[in-house]
């Protein structure tokens, strides 16, 4: 169960850093701050990946 919730949680990080990193091309108005906030989700499913193996 727990290792599914990671899996979850890292598929979830992912995919909002992907649509961050598009708001920072689409939106150069706000490109500091979604390229900040696209690198904390890329480091929080890091973090989620480095947890679900270590589960296993």
């Amino acid at each position: 169960m727990k290792k599914d919730f990671l899996a979850y949680l890292t598929g979830l990080c992912q995919a909002a850093s992907a649509a961050l990193l598009a708001s920072a091309v689409i939106v150069p108005e706000a490109r500091a701050e979604a390229l900040l906030m696209c690198y904390l989700c890329a480091g929080l499913g890091m973090l989620f990946v480095f947890l679900k193996n270590k589960e296993g």
